[in-house]
């Protein structure tokens, strides 16, 4: 677990548009390492993921999903679950205790037919006057939590969410579950200590037929995306 202990590591330099910083190119690789290690059945037990207690999450509503102790087949995904790493305490620029997310996990063997429900609870750093979105780590088409905080990061709603990570990383991964299941690893990179705005995600995704798709999701406002002239290249 050291490589998943390393990835989980906050980062502290925010990624420079379409260069990636060495610390996004080292978490880059250590999640293609995590990924292959579990098609491989090289993953260890679930109970050293730093998982979500009911007690120890007074602000959600402490239900959790999870996978199994360990995985079957070759390591290859038969069933939908999903696991969350634990909320980073964090103290803000106005001195107050914050919780961030940290990990999203998940095998996707179908997607979900049901509307998602309305999202309202407050997240750290989420300012939606400059259309910000509660953004999921594992999307709710693949069977992402809905309720649990850990789960959700502040983004930008355009390009963020809508144009890059639905359209050019979930849909691909939803239309791709159709014939061949996918297991996921979603990590959030801050760019200091104090923020529960993320940077970027990082997104790392193989099949049970070795498809995969390895990318880093800037969060950034649509103006500065459009004035930049940056190009995003999903999945």
């Amino acid at each position: 677990m050291r490589v998943l202990s390393n990835a989980l590591t906050p980062l502290t330099r925010q990624p420079s548009g379409p260069t990636l910083s060495p610390e996004i190119q080292r978490l880059v690789a250590d999640m293609g390492t995590v990924v292959a290690s579990v098609v491989s059945g090289q993953m260890v037990r679930q109970g050293n993921l730093p998982l979500v207690n009911a007690d120890e999450d007074p602000e959600g509503d402490g239900r959790r999903a999870s996978g199994p102790t360990t995985q079957d087949d070759g390591g290859r995904c038969k069933a939908n679950w999903q696991s969350y790493g634990e909320r980073q305490r964090f103290t803000d620029s106005s001195d107050s205790i914050e919780y961030r997310a940290t990990l999203g996990m998940a095998c996707v063997v179908s997607v979900n037919k049901e509307d998602r429900t309305s999202l309202t609870f407050e997240l750290p750093g989420l300012d939606t006057s400059k259309r910000m979105s509660r953004c999921h780590l594992i999307g709710h088409k693949l069977n992402g939590s809905s309720v649990m905080l850990e789960n959700f990061v502040p983004c930008y709603q355009d390009t963020t969410n809508n144009s890059w990570m639905w359209h050019q990383v979930e849909s691909r991964i939803a239309e791709r579950v159709a014939t061949d299941p996918v297991f996921m690893v979603s990590i959030p990179v801050y760019p200091d200590k104090n923020t529960g705005v993320p940077s970027s995600i990082v997104v790392a995704a193989i099949s049970n037929k070795d498809w995969t798709c390895i990318v880093n999701i800037p969060n950034t406002p649509k103006a500065e995306v459009l004035s930049s002239g940056y190009v995003f290249k999903g999945c």
